[in-house]
């Protein structure tokens, strides 16, 4: 019998979020999911300084996921 090696682990990426009436819209400028929650506020500040986001309706949040390796 053959020895399969699993391995699991938990990705955590940063979205900024937009909330709208009723509905929170992940904003994909200029990408969707960033690697760290600094780099997420920094461009979510930017867009607020733009004029593209308002401050008071937006946010970071962490999505975490799990990851299944199966060899």
């Amino acid at each position: 019998m053959n020895r399969q090696d699993h391995c699991v682990f938990i990705l955590t990426v940063f979205i900024i979020v937009h909330k709208t009436c009723g509905m929170d819209i992940v904003y994909f400028q200029p990408k969707s999911f960033y690697q760290s929650y600094t780099k997420a506020d920094q461009v979510r500040r930017s867009l607020i300084r733009s004029g593209k986001l308002s401050e008071n309706n937006s946010f970071v949040e962490g999505e975490r996921f799990m990851v299944v390796c199966v060899n």
